[in-house]
């Protein structure tokens, strides 16, 4: 049987996975070194990639079986087990066009790259608006904080914030690939919206895999 590459550091990772191509870390970087590899209150890192099957060959990747997601998996790092998202141009996690120009206005952020602070500011209010349940006290915080460093009004509230921008870059909210991805786009303007490709299939996913997920949580 096969053993799974067990790297030294975050590091060492991090240096590897530029011979896949350019990538950033999403966000909750701010924390992030061979010491401590997740945020506060988060259990995964999460990347955007331009190649995502080679990234996975080149780090020796193992899927997370919980949740079934390709773009879900572990790399091991000192004989731990350590989850990373793995978000790839073109996968619909945002629109092709602002996935591009993250990659593009990407800046260095010592071993790793991040987007452009606009960029990052806006990409995290969609994150925390559209692809979580409710926006957290958490989030709220820091997009505040964001919002007054970039002198951002956000008077009409973080939706509005987000749809006048995307509508200025000529964005849309799309549905991503990986069904796995809470969908919240109940206040979305329908002007907004992409193609609800595959829809159908989507919500039937989540309903059954919101059900496997608490039996698992009850059973534990």
């Amino acid at each position: 049987m096969k053993t799974q590459k067990n790297w030294e550091s975050l590091t060492e990772v991090l240096k590897a996975m530029r011979g896949a191509g350019p990538f950033i870390v999403l966000r909750n970087y701010e924390e992030l070194d061979d010491e401590n590899y997740f945020m506060s209150g988060h259990d995964d890192i999460d990347f955007l990639v331009t190649d995502q099957k080679k990234t996975k060959e080149i780090l020796d990747t193992v899927q997370d079986v919980i949740w079934r997601s390709q773009d879900h998996c572990f790399v091991r790092i000192k004989d731990t087990q350590v989850k990373i998202g793995l978000r790839y141009v073109g996968d619909g996690y945002y629109c092709l066009g602002w996935e591009q120009e993250m990659i593009e206005k990407r800046q260095n952020h010592g071993a790793f790259d991040i987007m452009d602070e606009e960029n990052y500011f806006y990409s995290l209010i969609y994150h925390a608006l559209l692809q979580k349940k409710k926006l957290s006290e958490d989030y709220r915080n820091r997009l505040t904080l964001m919002a007054e460093k970039l002198g951002i009004d956000i008077s009409k509230g973080f939706h509005e914030c987000l749809f006048d921008y995307m509508r200025k870059m000529d964005y849309k909210v799309v549905y991503p690939k990986d069904p796995s991805v809470p969908i919240n786009y109940k206040d979305v303007p329908a002007a907004l919206l992409g193609p609800k490709t595959e829809w159908f299939f989507r919500v039937a996913f989540h309903r059954i895999r919101g059900k496997i997920v608490r039996t698992i949580t009850n059973h534990c």
